[in-house]
């Protein structure tokens, strides 16, 4: 005999089932976890021994991958390394809301140096958890970025420069050795075990070249030469503003003159050079800066007006480098060693 009442229920339960299924939906996908983190910690960190500058910051993003693969960012954090170095703890907080379906967690972190570009860029993907609250992302690693960008808010092709004992030095990082860049030549140079900072060395033609950097400073020997000491130097950025020139090869500019440098955008390099207008273009090279071609108007000048503007022009039509003192003067420095100092 049939339980009637046991096959009402049945059925009943049945028919609850397919209805609460939403129309549309394929009974083989997999729609997702629906997103239940309120926090998300971990620590940030990379492998080479390179010591970080004080003003360096640490920028942490996570992103939320849905069941389609896009993603979207749902938290994200910035500080200052205050003169710490690796790892870095942090910790996001999700502020979106939740019940998003979401089948992965996107973790971005980067370093950055103080004028903002990108100096150590890493990503781990995340699984969802098993439970809802915080997920621990563990260890985040970095991978040390080439910035090529030669503009002159850039400030050259992801060049660090140093001042060493008076000279300039460009270095920036090619793969998992230094490029080394001075008046001498270039050079390549492969990073060796040391107990602090980092330390390269190459060959050159008069013996070897090390390069061991500890933070904003550094010691340079090539040869034979006693170790030369280095300090950073910024070189840009050098637009968004005109320059007034104070100082000419050392003799001071006329009072109430007026000699100016403003850096384009878009490669071009115009001003006044104490009586005439100039215009020719700039390509910059970490401090290293070449000039085209210095067009100018033709205009009568007084004569001590006209002397400024030919030692101006001299200097800028030979110009080798650029870079921006400790005090914030722009500093121009011809092969012939004589320089010309701007403020904004």
């Amino acid at each position: 005999m049939v339980n009637r009442n046991g096959l009402l229920a049945t059925l009943l339960t049945a028919a609850v089932v397919v209805g609460c299924t939403p129309a549309g939906t394929d009974q083989g996908e997999k729609p997702g976890a629906v997103l239940a983190i309120s926090q998300v910690t971990g620590e940030v960190a990379y492998r080479e021994r390179i010591a970080l500058a004080p003003s360096s910051r640490v920028g942490v993003s996570l992103y939320a991958i849905s069941p389609d693969g896009s993603e979207a960012e749902v938290a994200s954090n910035a500080f200052s390394t205050e003169g710490r170095q690796v790892p870095f703890p942090f910790s996001l907080d999700l502020t979106t809301e939740q019940g998003q379906a979401v089948s992965g967690y996107r973790v971005k972190a980067r370093i950055e140096d103080a004028h903002g570009r990108v100096q150590w860029v890493g990503e781990k993907v995340l699984a969802v958890p098993s439970e809802a609250g915080k997920l621990d992302a563990g260890m985040v690693m970095l991978k040390r970025s080439v910035v090529r960008d030669g503009s002159a808010a850039a400030g050259g092709e992801g060049f660090q420069s140093y001042r060493c004992d008076g000279a300039l030095v460009d270095t920036r990082m090619q793969g998992d050795k230094l490029e080394l860049v001075m008046r001498g030549g270039k050079y390549l140079l492969s990073q060796e075990i040391s107990a602090s900072g980092a330390r390269f060395v190459g060959p050159a033609a008069d013996g070897e070249v090390e390069f061991w950097s500890k933070g904003d400073t550094a010691t340079l020997t090539t040869g034979n030469k006693a170790g030369a000491s280095c300090a950073k130097v910024a070189t840009g950025p050098l637009g968004g503003g005109e320059w007034v020139v104070e100082d000419i090869a050392s003799a001071g500019v006329i009072d109430n003159s007026r000699a100016t440098l403003m850096f384009g955008e878009d490669g071009r390099l115009s001003g006044r050079a104490s009586c005439n207008s100039y215009s020719t273009t700039f390509k910059q090279e970490g401090s290293r800066m070449t000039l085209g071609a210095t067009a100018t108007t033709m205009m009568a000048c007084l004569p001590a007006l006209s002397n400024q503007e030919a030692a101006f022009l001299k200097i800028l039509g030979d110009v080798q480098n650029a870079y921006i003192n400790e005090t914030g003067a722009l500093v121009l420095v011809a092969s012939s060693g004589k320089t010309m100092t701007a403020r904004r």
